[in-house]
Protein backbone atom coordinates (compact mmCIF):
# COMPACT_ATOMS: atom_id res chain seq x y z
CA UNK A 1 0.00 0.00 0.00
CA UNK A 2 1.24 3.31 -0.96
CA UNK A 3 2.13 6.44 1.26
CA UNK A 4 -0.93 8.38 -0.28
CA UNK A 5 -3.29 5.99 0.12
CA UNK A 6 -2.67 5.04 3.71
CA UNK A 7 -2.76 8.94 3.97
CA UNK A 8 -6.45 8.70 2.72
CA UNK A 9 -6.95 5.64 4.75
CA UNK A 10 -5.94 7.96 7.53
CA UNK A 11 -8.11 11.00 6.43
CA UNK A 12 -11.49 8.90 6.60
CA UNK A 13 -10.73 7.40 9.76
CA UNK A 14 -10.09 11.03 11.32
CA UNK A 15 -6.69 10.17 12.41
CA UNK A 16 -4.56 13.15 12.94
CA UNK A 17 -0.84 14.12 11.34
CA UNK A 18 1.25 12.20 14.05
CA UNK A 19 -1.18 9.27 14.30
CA UNK A 20 -1.08 8.51 10.46
CA UNK A 21 2.72 9.02 10.55
CA UNK A 22 2.55 6.51 12.88
CA UNK A 23 0.51 4.39 10.83
CA UNK A 24 2.27 4.47 7.55
CA UNK A 25 5.85 3.13 9.78
CA UNK A 26 6.97 -0.02 9.46
CA UNK A 27 8.87 -1.42 12.50
CA UNK A 28 12.29 -2.43 10.98
CA UNK A 29 13.70 -5.76 11.57
CA UNK A 30 15.61 -6.66 14.10
CA UNK A 31 17.67 -9.17 14.63
CA UNK A 32 16.94 -11.58 17.28
CA UNK A 33 19.06 -11.09 20.71
CA UNK A 34 21.99 -13.73 20.83
CA UNK A 35 23.46 -15.44 24.05
CA UNK A 36 26.73 -14.31 24.88
CA UNK A 37 29.29 -17.42 24.43
CA UNK A 38 29.69 -18.86 27.67
CA UNK A 39 33.45 -20.64 28.22
CA UNK A 40 33.39 -24.12 28.92
CA UNK A 41 33.87 -25.36 32.57
CA UNK A 42 37.70 -26.00 33.10
CA UNK A 43 39.22 -28.13 35.89
CA UNK A 44 40.54 -25.92 38.99
CA UNK A 45 44.38 -26.61 39.17
CA UNK A 46 46.04 -25.51 42.04
CA UNK A 47 49.72 -25.18 41.57
CA UNK A 48 52.51 -24.50 43.89
CA UNK A 49 53.25 -20.82 44.66
CA UNK A 50 55.91 -19.35 42.36
CA UNK A 51 59.43 -20.28 43.86
CA UNK A 52 58.22 -22.86 46.59
CA UNK A 53 60.58 -25.31 47.23
CA UNK A 54 59.74 -28.96 45.60
CA UNK A 55 59.87 -31.83 47.98
CA UNK A 56 62.91 -34.43 47.35
CA UNK A 57 62.09 -38.13 47.02
CA UNK A 58 63.57 -38.76 50.64
CA UNK A 59 61.19 -36.52 51.68
CA UNK A 60 57.89 -38.14 49.99
CA UNK A 61 59.12 -41.86 51.28
CA UNK A 62 59.51 -40.28 54.96
CA UNK A 63 56.26 -38.95 54.66
CA UNK A 64 54.98 -42.13 53.08
CA UNK A 65 56.19 -43.85 56.42
CA UNK A 66 55.17 -41.27 58.64
CA UNK A 67 51.59 -41.73 57.12
CA UNK A 68 51.55 -45.48 57.18
CA UNK A 69 52.82 -45.30 60.77
CA UNK A 70 50.25 -42.59 61.98
CA UNK A 71 47.12 -45.10 60.12
CA UNK A 72 48.99 -48.39 62.10
CA UNK A 73 48.85 -46.71 65.51
CA UNK A 74 45.17 -45.07 64.96
CA UNK A 75 44.19 -48.44 64.25
CA UNK A 76 45.92 -49.90 67.38
CA UNK A 77 43.80 -47.15 69.18
CA UNK A 78 40.81 -48.15 68.17
CA UNK A 79 38.24 -48.81 70.82
CA UNK A 80 37.76 -52.06 71.84
CA UNK A 81 34.08 -53.63 70.55
CA UNK A 82 31.33 -53.07 73.62
CA UNK A 83 31.56 -55.56 75.97
CA UNK A 84 27.89 -56.81 75.07
CA UNK A 85 30.20 -58.17 71.88
CA UNK A 86 32.05 -60.73 73.95
CA UNK A 87 30.18 -63.33 75.29
CA UNK A 88 32.67 -62.83 78.47
CA UNK A 89 34.20 -59.48 79.99
CA UNK A 90 37.35 -61.28 80.35
CA UNK A 91 38.70 -65.20 78.37
CA UNK A 92 40.52 -66.19 81.05
CA UNK A 93 42.25 -64.50 84.69
CA UNK A 94 44.91 -63.36 83.32
CA UNK A 95 44.34 -62.20 79.70
CA UNK A 96 42.59 -59.50 78.22
CA UNK A 97 40.83 -60.02 74.33
CA UNK A 98 43.11 -57.33 72.80
CA UNK A 99 46.04 -60.00 74.06
CA UNK A 100 44.06 -62.79 71.91
CA UNK A 101 43.18 -60.28 69.02
CA UNK A 102 46.40 -58.20 68.85
CA UNK A 103 47.57 -57.34 65.31
CA UNK A 104 50.15 -55.51 63.95
CA UNK A 105 48.42 -55.29 60.29
CA UNK A 106 45.73 -52.83 61.29
CA UNK A 107 43.22 -54.76 60.24
CA UNK A 108 39.90 -55.53 61.89
CA UNK A 109 40.55 -58.44 63.84
CA UNK A 110 37.21 -58.93 65.86
CA UNK A 111 36.47 -63.13 66.32
CA UNK A 112 32.83 -64.21 65.94
CA UNK A 113 31.27 -65.93 69.79
CA UNK A 114 32.24 -69.60 67.82
CA UNK A 115 35.82 -68.42 68.17
CA UNK A 116 35.65 -66.75 71.34
CA UNK A 117 34.92 -69.88 73.01
CA UNK A 118 37.62 -71.63 71.46
CA UNK A 119 39.92 -68.43 72.96
CA UNK A 120 38.77 -68.74 75.56
CA UNK A 121 39.40 -72.32 75.97
CA UNK A 122 42.88 -71.61 74.86
CA UNK A 123 43.28 -69.25 77.66
CA UNK A 124 42.25 -71.47 80.38
CA UNK A 125 43.78 -74.83 79.31
CA UNK A 126 47.46 -73.21 78.58
CA UNK A 127 47.86 -69.51 78.99
CA UNK A 128 46.49 -69.27 82.13
CA UNK A 129 48.32 -73.16 83.42
CA UNK A 130 51.87 -71.22 82.01
CA UNK A 131 51.00 -68.13 84.13
CA UNK A 132 50.44 -70.05 87.30
CA UNK A 133 53.80 -72.12 86.02
CA UNK A 134 55.96 -68.91 85.44
CA UNK A 135 54.11 -66.57 87.45
CA UNK A 136 54.33 -64.16 84.56
CA UNK A 137 52.64 -63.58 81.08
CA UNK A 138 53.50 -64.59 78.20
CA UNK A 139 53.96 -62.16 75.36
CA UNK A 140 51.31 -63.19 72.72
CA UNK A 141 52.85 -62.42 69.15
CA UNK A 142 49.08 -63.79 67.59
CA UNK A 143 46.32 -65.87 68.71
CA UNK A 144 43.09 -65.21 66.74
CA UNK A 145 43.08 -64.25 63.01
CA UNK A 146 40.39 -63.22 60.99
CA UNK A 147 40.69 -64.41 57.32
CA UNK A 148 41.77 -61.13 56.42
CA UNK A 149 44.82 -61.21 58.78
CA UNK A 150 45.51 -64.42 58.22
CA UNK A 151 46.13 -63.57 54.49
CA UNK A 152 47.91 -60.88 55.09
CA UNK A 153 50.82 -62.14 57.43
CA UNK A 154 51.02 -65.20 55.10
CA UNK A 155 48.84 -67.48 57.33
CA UNK A 156 48.07 -71.39 56.16
CA UNK A 157 44.61 -71.46 54.84
CA UNK A 158 44.04 -74.16 57.28
CA UNK A 159 45.62 -72.26 59.80
CA UNK A 160 44.23 -72.86 63.65
CA UNK A 161 44.61 -69.18 64.50
CA UNK A 162 41.23 -69.09 61.99
CA UNK A 163 39.46 -70.55 64.64
CA UNK A 164 41.14 -69.28 67.84
CA UNK A 165 42.46 -72.53 68.83
CA UNK A 166 46.49 -71.61 68.63
CA UNK A 167 48.20 -69.02 69.68
CA UNK A 168 52.40 -67.94 69.15
CA UNK A 169 53.96 -66.44 72.32
CA UNK A 170 57.29 -65.69 74.44
CA UNK A 171 57.56 -66.00 77.76
CA UNK A 172 60.48 -63.69 79.06
CA UNK A 173 63.65 -64.91 79.79
CA UNK A 174 62.70 -68.91 78.79
CA UNK A 175 63.60 -70.80 75.34
CA UNK A 176 60.46 -71.99 73.30
CA UNK A 177 62.12 -75.61 73.83
CA UNK A 178 62.05 -75.31 77.05
CA UNK A 179 58.31 -73.61 77.67
CA UNK A 180 57.18 -76.90 75.24
CA UNK A 181 59.19 -78.85 77.25
CA UNK A 182 57.06 -77.98 80.52
CA UNK A 183 53.69 -78.02 78.39
CA UNK A 184 54.47 -82.01 77.77
CA UNK A 185 54.94 -82.50 81.65
CA UNK A 186 52.18 -80.81 83.03
CA UNK A 187 50.12 -82.51 80.15
CA UNK A 188 48.24 -79.57 78.86
CA UNK A 189 45.55 -80.52 76.43
CA UNK A 190 48.25 -79.47 73.06
CA UNK A 191 47.59 -80.70 69.78
CA UNK A 192 50.83 -79.37 68.01
CA UNK A 193 53.46 -77.46 69.02
CA UNK A 194 55.74 -75.41 67.06
CA UNK A 195 59.37 -74.56 68.21
CA UNK A 196 60.99 -71.51 66.19
CA UNK A 197 64.15 -71.26 67.64
CA UNK A 198 64.52 -68.37 64.92
CA UNK A 199 62.07 -65.92 65.73
CA UNK A 200 62.18 -66.93 69.43
CA UNK A 201 58.21 -68.06 70.02
CA UNK A 202 56.16 -71.35 70.20
CA UNK A 203 53.40 -71.89 68.75
CA UNK A 204 50.62 -73.72 70.53
CA UNK A 205 47.36 -75.45 68.82
CA UNK A 206 44.66 -76.96 69.85
CA UNK A 207 41.84 -79.27 68.07
CA UNK A 208 38.42 -79.98 68.00
CA UNK A 209 39.36 -83.77 68.34
CA UNK A 210 41.81 -85.80 69.66
CA UNK A 211 44.80 -84.16 70.01
CA UNK A 212 48.38 -85.62 68.06
CA UNK A 213 50.57 -84.37 70.52
CA UNK A 214 53.02 -83.28 67.70
CA UNK A 215 56.02 -81.76 68.27
CA UNK A 216 57.97 -80.02 65.49
CA UNK A 217 60.75 -77.75 65.37
CA UNK A 218 59.89 -74.87 62.48
CA UNK A 219 63.11 -73.91 60.33
CA UNK A 220 63.35 -70.68 58.48
CA UNK A 221 63.46 -71.86 55.08
CA UNK A 222 59.45 -72.90 56.18
CA UNK A 223 60.21 -76.97 56.22
CA UNK A 224 59.26 -78.51 59.82
CA UNK A 225 60.88 -81.86 61.12
CA UNK A 226 60.05 -83.48 64.32
CA UNK A 227 61.24 -82.94 67.51
CA UNK A 228 61.29 -85.22 70.91
CA UNK A 229 60.40 -82.80 74.38
CA UNK A 230 62.17 -84.54 76.86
Amino acid sequence: MSGKMILGVAAVLGLGGAAAWAFTRRPSPTAAPTAAPTAAPTEERRTAPEGAPQPTAAQLEQQAKENEAARQKAAKELPAPASTSWIKPKPGRHYDWKDLTVTTTGLRNFPPPAMQTNLIRLTETVLDRLYDAYKKKAYIESAYRSPQVNKKVGGEDDSSHLTGLAVDLKVPGVKPVEVAALIKVMQLPYDQLIIYEHKGHLHVGLSDGAPRREALLGKRDGSYTPFALV
